[in-house]
């Protein structure tokens, strides 16, 4: 698309949402251009469903529609604040949302903001947040270090799928007396896709076996990321539909009377890519900074088999070594299930 025509779009969607009275006037005047080059915006941007139209012909008027969208170059510098990112440019987008969706996004923006802002180095973002076939999307890019780079030189990490592993988890930070590594954990939690793209890698953190890259938005994500010199895009999708609540993935991990953040999931399909789980290092690696917790799950969703040595860590030496944590698994299958009582005995 043009990009004039790509700022004719957007100047009008904007002066709808600034309730500007003649709206077909405003747009001739701010290009020099006829009302019969307006109406034909109009009624295009009518056909996707950015607009609805009541009235007819000379008194026609419009209002926003079902699908927006808002995206956004922003230069970073101290004084940006990512809650008035959010309200200024952003939250309109899901005014007309339910109210546990517009929580869960309000929670995810200025969160992976502010990883970009205080910890990646980050010079410039670009924020995309949209809303099409009753399902939100959300992508925040930047070009600063890397997650998975600045990651593994700060904590002496090996690989990119170790830092997965690590973030996926909860309560890890680059910046301990600042931040609590609480981000990253509940945004995965609150929304129904969560998807890291950097190093030219691509982690899924909600194992969707299957990710339609076209419909999640990751392939036109990678080609303005690479043109503008991206390092890392964090995506995020939730359903219109969704029924998940901000405050009961809150109260799930961070249970009361304290209200600490005690309690975590640990996806084991992140230990391996290749999904093969057989040795106590991976077993170990599985279990890193659990102490910091009291309830842990451990979730198998994807594992066919796990090997001996794997399970005996898992399930026996580490829970003996560590009583005071309180231990559970789900989505074994039968022969999953049958190694873990095997070793249990």
């Amino acid at each position: 698309m043009h990009q004039s025509t790509l700022e004719i779009r957007k100047k009008i969607i904007d002066a709808l949402r600034s309730d500007i009275v003649d709206l077909n006037n405003h747009i001739q005047r701010q290009f020099n251009i006829s009302r019969q080059a307006v109406n034909k915006y109009l009624r295009v941007l009518e056909e996707e469903g950015f607009l609805t139209s009541f009235g007819k012909t000379k008194n026609k008027n419009y209002q926003l529609g079902e699908i927006r969208q808002q995206s956004k170059i922003i230069k970073l510098d101290k004084k940006i604040d990512e809650f008035d990112v959010y309200s200024q440019d952003f939250k309109w987008v899901v005014e007309n949302a339910p109210k546990n969706i517009q929580e869960i996004v309000d929670w995810g923006f200025t969160e992976i903001l502010n990883n970009a802002i205080d910890h990646a180095q980050a010079k410039t973002v670009f924020i995309v947040l949209s809303i099409k076939e009753k399902e939100l999307f959300l992508t925040i890019c930047d070009d600063g270090e890397g997650i998975f780079n600045r990651i593994k030189r700060i904590k002496d990490f090996d690989s990119d799928q170790r830092v997965v592993l690590e973030l996926s988890r909860g309560k890890l930070t680059t910046d301990d007396e600042n931040h609590t590594g609480l981000d990253i954990f509940f945004s995965i939690e609150a929304f129904d896709f969560f998807a890291i793209y950097s190093n030219n890698h691509l982690y899924n953190f909600n194992n969707n076996t299957e990710i339609n890259l076209e419909k999640y938005g990751f392939e036109k994500v990678f080609k303005m990321g690479d043109d503008l010199g991206f390092s890392t895009a964090v995506r995020m999708s939730i359903k219109l539909s969704s029924t998940t609540k901000l405050k009961d993935v809150f109260d799930k991990f961070a249970k009361a009377p304290e209200f600490e953040f005690d309690t975590t999931i640990v996806s084991l399909y992140l230990v391996n890519e290749k999904q093969n789980l057989v040795s106590r290092s991976q077993a170990k690696q599985a279990t890193n900074r659990l102490e910091e917790f009291k309830f842990v799950t451990f979730d198998f969703k994807g594992i066919g088999s796990i090997g001996q040595g794997f399970a005996d860590e898992l399930f026996r030496v580490y829970p003996n070594k560590n009583p005071q944590i309180s231990f559970d698994y789900v989505n074994a299958d039968v022969e999953v299930e049958k190694m873990i009582k095997r070793v249990k005995k």
